[in-house]
């Protein structure tokens, strides 16, 4: 899966002679608060103390020319000065970190920078809030009370479920894009995770591979530093419910292992090479190393499913204690590729909805509830569908069940409505232009949905085939015709094709 960064636009140099001093740059050693996002180059704080935090006053006040003289910032410099106040900065989405122009003097040290601004400044404000709004809503769910770890996975895991790998304009190199559309590149998505990772109090940086097409964080756990590459955790295309931990808090040792040219010679930007060394194997064989669904955490237990229990092609929804994992339900469903051959893997995915969990197997969605321990099957799917279910996740309030005849159909999620909390069904998926093939004298039972409000059935030839007003369709005659159910100004087709009833043997 290969991530690219947005290529660097050749710079627009507008030259402007002034007589100046020479200043020698001033080394700092600042100390970083807890939260705070590090510089994505070392060397601009170390030599041109300040800066990052001035140029990002002036981007959010959307000044169009920002004077930078007093810092003495050479021509060779200052695009590296300022991605680094940008990338510092994510909440700045609204710049584009790869291109300026800028005014220099004849001893090439820049006066002035001029950024691109990608969304109109009137409407900036607007995006804002609406950026503001999605971060909130994003942390609503993340304790303050957990472990920095238990933060960090959380985010890893939710920001996967909710973004798409996509390049879709300038946003998607952006943490609004990430966020707020729900779509972006790796810049994204790192410039994104930092930002999630400050607001619960976690020290964290971007970081690039030799030749500038991936990025991905450092994040600091305790006392040391980790690799975190959301990005590459999420899968492309995107599948429903599934979420990898392959690249999620590694030491150095461990990403090298894996031997990705997508993080070969990682720096912390084009020419500067990374201070920061991560040699703490604590997580490299951690549990979640080779989950690959989401890892639902309530009261102190970890819940997931393995899709390699025992080293078999089963699966099992596990619970995690004390580390110590308990199979609360196996699942010994076999997949196949609708041509007549079966999956090694399982395709089981879990997901949470208001304190409960929800497990999908090939044909069924089952509920848990972890306060009593209760598990119920709450939703199977139709024989007439001709699919399975290849995942399951969390969408607000409802549940997406993704159903497709095979893992490489590029078929669309389908709702499945969930009703509320206090409620015990789920409303099942609206039903349009499906059909079924039924014998004389069968009967087949059509259901729109579980809910309130009443359903009126209509067949367009009766003789063929009759519904009540239960919704059972009874066949009568060969033929076909059409049953039609009406809730709430929404009608509903299913095809009754009637085959001849077949002769038992032994009868003339």
């Amino acid at each position: 899966m290969r991530k690219v960064i947005k290529r660097i636009i050749p710079l627009v140099l507008i030259m402007t002679f002034i007589v100046t001093s020479s200043l020698i740059p001033v080394e700092v050693n600042a100390e970083t608060a807890e939260g705070k996002i590090r510089s994505l180059v070392p060397d601009v704080e170390k030599y041109y103390p300040g800066i990052e935090d001035y140029i990002a006053k002036c981007l959010r006040e959307y000044k169009t020319k920002i004077d930078i003289t007093m810092y003495r910032v050479s021509v060779d410099n200052v695009p590296h000065v300022f991605k680094s106040a940008v990338f510092t900065n994510p909440d700045i989405f609204y710049v584009d970190a790869s291109y300026i122009r800028y005014q220099f003097d004849s001893d090439r040290i820049v006066h002035y920078i001029i950024p691109d601004y990608t969304v109109k400044r009137s409407r900036i404000p607007a995006y804002i809030k609406k950026f503001n709004k999605s971060v909130k809503n994003f942390l609503s769910d993340i304790d303050s009370d957990l472990s920095d770890f238990r933060k960090a996975l959380l985010i890893h895991d939710k920001m996967i479920i909710n973004c798409q790998y996509k390049s879709s304009g300038d946003l998607s190199y952006t943490s609004y894009g990430a966020l707020v559309n729900h779509k972006a590149v790796c810049e994204g998505y790192t410039r994104a995770y930092c930002y999630l990772l400050s607001k619960v109090g976690i020290e964290s940086k971007c970081i690039n591979n030799d030749d500038k097409k991936h990025c991905w964080n450092y994040v600091k756990i305790g006392n040391y530093w980790y690799h975190v590459d959301v990005t590459s955790d999420d899968p492309m295309p995107d599948t429903c419910g599934y979420v990898s931990h392959k690249y999620f808090l590694l030491n150095d040792s461990k990403l090298n292992s894996y031997r990705s040219h997508e993080h070969r010679g990682y720096k912390s930007d084009i020419t500067y090479k990374t201070d920061y060394k991560c040699t703490n194997s604590r997580f490299n064989s951690s549990f979640f190393r080779n989950i690959k669904t989401e890892i639902v955490l309530y009261k102190n237990v970890y819940y997931f499913i393995n899709n390699n229990y025992k080293g078999k092609h089963y699966s099992a929804f596990v619970s995690r204690k004390n580390n110590k994992n308990k199979t609360i339900m196996l699942i010994k469903d076999r997949w196949d590729n609708n041509k007549g051959k079966l999956y090694k893997n399982s395709f089981s995915k879990l997901c949470a909805l208001d304190n409960q969990i929800y497990i999908s197997t090939k044909r069924a969605i089952y509920r848990y509830k972890p306060n009593s321990g209760y598990l119920r099957r709450v939703f199977v799917m139709p024989e007439f569908w001709g699919n399975d279910f290849y995942g399951v996740e969390s969408s607000g309030r409802y549940i997406l069940a993704n159903k497709k005849k095979s893992e490489s159909s590029n078929a669309a999620k389908s709702k499945i409505l969930y009703i509320r909390s206090d409620k015990s069904v789920l409303q099942l998926p609206f039903i349009r232009n499906s059909s079924v093939k039924i014998e004389q004298r069968a009967k087949y039972s059509f259901k729109v949905y579980r809910g309130s409000g009443k359903v009126k059935y209509i067949s367009s030839n009766k003789r063929i085939a009759k519904v009540n007003s239960k919704g059972i369709v009874t066949a009568l005659r060969k033929g076909s015709c059409i049953i039609k159910a009406i809730k709430n100004k929404k009608t509903f087709k299913l095809k009754v094709a009637v085959l001849k009833r077949a002769k038992k043997k032994g009868t003339a």
